[in-house]
């Protein structure tokens, strides 16, 4: 059950770093009879969900994690992200309260039972979970201004290994009946895609700004070097080495009640009630 959830989590901090969306509600998709504009072309029903479930077998989730494996190896991962959170070198430094376990919210005790958090075998795993998912996007769009309306959407995954489909959120404007008959422009987004497309020097801009944001977000900037010496290296390169250190918003650890990062009002992307982002 602990690493069940482990993975979870990392797959919900790799999303994070790659899409903003809004709520979590399922419920089976239904057919509509709206209008559909793909990439500017009028489409009908029937080829939006011939789109819809046309799969790429370059974006299968056994090659989306070939892909990595092939622009960030093992090896080159671990000198990277020597301090991750619950990592060998990690625990080494909590033993030594350099840094203290308590700032991670931890007990000694506790800290020496962490399991390697973000490790290379839990990132791969997270990434083949993540490109086994398809996600269909669409917009109403306002005819008279030839513009989409921001608050009349609808987010759907396709879980591609199942064939499952499941409505992630849909705003209430995107069934305002005065909206009923306007037509929906439709984007897909396989994750699969991802170090896919472009040229090999796209490909690693791409996955060196992936664990650049990460490493931005969850870095413990401890000024301690890859031999565990304190004071001996300058604030960027202890950003890198530190890179995944934190799981969760530091200033919500140990209080799970504390919401931070909601917009309340907004309708395009609706926050769960009683959840942070």
């Amino acid at each position: 059950m602990k690493m069940f959830k482990t993975k979870k989590r990392l797959l919900c901090t790799l999303m994070s770093a790659c899409l903003a969306v809004g709520s979590f509600f399922a419920y089976p998709i239904t057919n509509d009879i709206f209008p559909r504009y793909i990439n500017g072309t009028v489409a009908d029903a029937a080829t939006t969900e011939e789109q819809w479930f046309d799969l790429n077998p370059d974006f299968s989730p056994d090659s989306a994690a070939a892909r990595l494996e092939k622009y960030l190896s093992r090896a080159d991962y671990e000198a990277l992200f020597p301090y991750r959170y619950g990592s060998p070198k990690c625990k080494e430094q909590w033993a030594k309260n350099e840094p203290a376990p308590e700032t991670a919210g931890l007990s000694q005790a506790q800290a020496a039972k962490e399991d390697d958090y973000y490790s290379y075998d839990n990132l791969i795993a997270a990434m083949k979970e993540i490109a086994d998912i398809k996600l269909k996007i669409e917009f109403r769009i306002n005819t008279a201004k030839n513009e989409t309306v921001g608050y009349a959407s609808r987010t759907s995954m396709l879980r591609k290994s199942s064939g499952e489909t499941t409505v992630l959120y849909e705003t209430e404007g995107f069934m305002e009946e005065n909206l009923m008959f306007a037509p929906v422009c439709v984007q897909f987004v396989d994750l699969g895609a991802f170090l896919a497309e472009g040229s090999e020097n796209d490909k690693k801009r791409e996955i060196a700004a992936l664990f650049a944001n990460m490493t931005q977000e969850t870095s413990g900037r401890m000024n301690i070097d890859s031999n565990g010496n304190w004071g001996t290296i300058s604030v960027e390169a202890s950003n890198m080495l530190w890179g995944l250190y934190w799981k969760e918003e530091v200033s919500h650890i140990g209080d799970d009640t504390a919401l931070g990062y909601v917009s309340a009002g907004d309708k395009t992307f609706p926050p769960t009630p009683g959840q942070s982002y």
